[in-house]
């Protein structure tokens, strides 16, 4: 750029805002604008000298049509417009902001509608893919019919390129902002729309805000005296529709030959209105803000409020959103407007199941996924959920000065977003796991500074910051980008001018070693420990934090479990197999922006048999275990044994419910002493997981089995050492006596059995081995209760568990 006198100013606007301005010194001046492709942008440069003289640009837009045409969804967000304004450049006769190709509405042509040729039209209409949507407020009043359009800002989103601003801006010359003179009230209307994957749905989100100037008496009622957004579609283009009632139930109906199929009904928040199928596949729209009404005349869906009579006073401000979700190669059926509601969580819960590391899920939210970050971030990790789409996401609370991106903690792959009022708008997959951190790259402490990426490979000055303002600013710039976080510099960036610097490490000192808080001293379960722990670091912040099981209280590098990171979670719990009596300790390593790291242990937590704790108890003790499987039932005399898997303790508890050998319980009741054996008059009892591996029998002659009484734990007639009941046991011998349901079974130790016999009685009840014959056996350990004394006994729990090896 060069001047015949000196330069003042060089400004760069896109759209109606400053994106740079320079203060030149001199006749000439260049610079070079390199940024990431976050939004489409429309560049004008204004140049002013000393004198006083402007010299303007022409226009300038980052995109291109050729992508439009072949590339949809790519990184060029193609809205190309044209527009033919009057000779007096007041009003437009006609233009059109979407292109002739628009990523992801399947190539079909958009375009606003300018009726009578005003400056604003009466409502908003495009034509979509086959049918058109619009919005408008149409204001009943007292004083006759009055149209309330202040403005449309659309935001036009893709896989990697997010924002779309105003496409007004620029029509009515440099830092105009299209206001319509209206008596009643302004409105702005905010188009989101999310781009599908190719085989995906299309999702637009409209967010409505109007605000009463002056206070307004509305007309009779009528129907939707303020309609809100409509959706058109070509005549008899679909034969069906649907729409949910409060209670999440649907009516469904058949479109009649006059076309009008619903006159007037409610529609709760998230409920959804939907015609199906239609030329593109399906449609849908709901409420998400609060109930409206809505009406689906002759192909027209018009959502709205049914007010009229009602006196609106001055500096009412109504607000609303609304999602329209067209099914892009829809089937007849609703099946995937269904699965929206359950999937963005319409009943509270999402499908994905989100958990906030950084940040927070803004409230009252369901669509799309909607994040309010803290300190210019937010952090979550998401489940695996089916959904037809990428998941769209909004974060709010970052800065539009700063460069902003999405960056996968696993995959390591950092995609830039665009930020627009404070608000940034992406998109992800959540067909996997998935482990997300959103916001600004870096920020500067002073506000009027852009900080901006140029190398996304580390190498050299790595951003670019601009000053914009007629004084030099010294500022510190702090990165928070995951891999780089805690990165920083300070610097002086004279005024109107940019420079290019490297953020650099400069935390020196580790974080301080983590306070590591177990559960208590013990613990009865064998499958889980949990801890909660917390570190700080005054530098560069705590960045991740990392969790580790061993047996010592100290970190010797010799782990049970090994170490996984838990993001920034002050809290977590270790999955494993822990045997009863061993003391288990927590480690966990704290690392902070500076990749330096600090370990702190816990002071040991000692797992401890809860079925052995409950047969310490006197009878009729309330009790209550958990983490132990079945290894044998008979639902039929309602008895069921539990062992510990580390085979310390077992037990056996009566209920009706039925249950599964394999089956992991928790059981609460009341313990007692019945027909010689302890057991657990069980109620409640929950099952955690089936199919679990069982712990390995217990091998024993027939002398051991059994045991002698130890404490309130009876033992059997002449029992010898500990009393092992209700324990899976394996034993060998000859049959020595068969009877109805059982056997004698003797390996040569001659135990005493009921009657004068000897042996141990098998009770089995699925046919009896020959008699004489060598047998191994596998069953419960139990009691043969004959004249209140208990002799050795084993309950079978299938054929298989009686094997001749001969």
């Amino acid at each position: 750029m060069n001047s015949g006198v000196s330069l003042s100013e060089v400004i760069i606007y896109d759209g109606p805002n400053i994106f740079r301005r320079f203060k030149p010194v001199g006749l000439s001046f260049s610079t070079t604008l390199t940024g990431m492709h976050d939004k489409q942008h429309d560049f004008v440069l204004v140049a002013r000298d000393v004198s006083g003289k402007e010299a303007v640009g022409a226009a300038l837009d980052t995109n291109s049509r050729e992508h439009a045409i072949y590339m949809c969804a790519d990184m060029q967000n193609n809205l190309n417009y044209a527009q033919t304004p009057n000779p007096d450049n007041t009003k437009l006769n006609g233009f059109n902001p979407l292109g002739s190709y628009v990523t992801g509405w399947d190539g079909g042509a958009t375009g606003v509608l300018i009726n009578n040729e005003d400056l604003v039209p009466k409502g908003f209409d495009n034509a979509v893919g086959g049918f058109t949507f619009g919005s408008s407020h149409q204001l009943t009043t007292s004083g006759g019919l009055e149209w309330s359009l202040t403005r449309h800002v659309f935001y036009h989103g893709s896989r990697d390129c997010c924002v779309l601003e105003n496409p007004y801006r620029g029509y009515l010359g440099t830092g105009s902002v299209l206001v319509a003179d209206t008596q009643y009230a302004d409105t702005v209307a905010r188009f989101v729309s999310f781009t599908p994957n190719y085989d995906g749905i299309n999702i637009l989100r409209v967010d409505l805000t109007t605000t009463f100037k002056k206070s307004c008496l509305l007309g009779a009622s009528t129907g939707l005296e303020s309609s809100l957004f409509r959706v058109s579609f070509p005549a008899d283009s679909f034969p069906n529709y649907a729409y949910t009632l409060a209670n999440g139930s649907k009516v469904t109906g058949v479109r009649d030959p006059g076309g009008v199929p619903v006159g007037l009904a409610p529609l709760q928040p998230n409920g959804y209105v939907a015609v199906y199928p239609d030329f593109y596949g399906s449609c849908a729209l709901y409420s998400l803000g609060r109930g409206l009404y809505f009406r689906l005349e002759n192909g027209v869906i018009t959502l709205g409020y049914k007010n009229g009579g009602q006196t609106i006073a001055s500096g009412t401000v109504w607000k609303n959103s609304i999602l329209l979700v067209r099914d892009k190669f829809g089937s007849s059926d609703l099946s995937n407007f269904d699965k929206i509601r359950t999937y963005f969580g319409a009943s509270g819960v999402r499908a994905f199941a989100p958990t906030m590391t950084t940040g927070s899920i803004t409230s009252g939210s369901f669509f799309p996924f909607e994040l309010q970050a803290s300190g210019s971030q937010a952090m979550f990790s998401t489940s695996p959920a089916d959904f037809p789409n990428d998941l769209p996401a909004m974060v709010h609370g970052l800065n539009g000065k700063c460069d902003a991106g999405i960056y996968d903690l696993a995959s390591q792959s950092l995609k830039p977003i665009g930020v627009t009022e404070g608000v940034g708008y992406t998109r992800f997959s959540t067909a996997t796991a998935r482990n997300i951190w959103i916001g600004n790259l870096a920020v500067a402490d002073n506000p009027d500074v852009w900080v901006q990426l140029i190398d996304h490979n580390w190498q050299g000055p790595h951003w670019r910051l601009h000053n914009p303002t007629d004084s030099a600013i010294t500022t510190k710039v702090t990165a928070l980008l995951p891999p780089i976080a805690g990165a920083e510099g300070t610097f002086t960036i004279p005024a109107g001018s940019t420079i290019d610097v490297t953020l650099l490490f400069v935390d020196q000192t580790p974080p301080t070693v983590p306070a590591v808080t177990d559960t208590g001293d013990t613990t009865s379960s064998h499958r889980s420990l949990s801890a909660s722990w917390t570190s700080s670091d005054s530098e560069s912040a705590i960045s991740d934090y990392a969790v580790a099981l061993g047996t010592t209280p100290s970190d010797t590098g010799e782990y049970l479990v090994p170490w996984s990171s838990r993001g920034t979670s002050t809290s977590g719990t270790v999955s494993g197999t822990f045997e009863s009596g061993k003391t288990y300790y927590l480690y966990v390593k704290a690392t902070n922006g500076g990749g330096l790291a600090s370990v702190g242990t816990s002071d040991g937590i000692q797992v401890q048999s809860s079925i052995l704790q409950a047969k310490s108890q006197p009878d009729r003790t309330s009790i209550s275990i958990g983490d132990v499987v079945i290894t044998a039932a008979f639902p039929s005399i309602q008895r069921y044994y539990v062992e510990e898997y580390d085979r310390s303790s077992a037990i056996v508890f009566t209920n009706s419910g039925t249950f599964n050998i394999g089956d992991e319980v928790s059981i609460g009741g009341e313990i007692r002493t019945v027909g010689g054996e302890r057991m657990i008059i069980a109620d409640p009892v929950s099952v955690s997981s089936s199919g679990n591996a069982l712990p390995e029998p217990l091998f024993a002659n027939n002398r051991d089995l059994g045991g002698a009484a130890l404490g309130y734990e009876p033992g059997v007639f002449l029992g010898v050492g500990p009393s092992n009941l209700a324990y899976l046991f394996r034993v060998c011998g000859r049959v020595k006596e068969v009877g109805t349901g059982y056997f004698m079974l003797d390996d040569g130790s001659g135990v005493p059995a009921a009657e004068r016999k000897t042996g141990v009685k098998v009770i089995h009840g699925f046919g009896n081995p020959n008699p004489e014959a060598f047998v191994s056996v596998t069953g419960v350990s139990c009691v043969d209760r004959v004249n209140g004394v208990s002799y050795r006994a084993m309950r079978t729990r299938s054929a298989s568990d009686v094997v001749s090896p001969y």
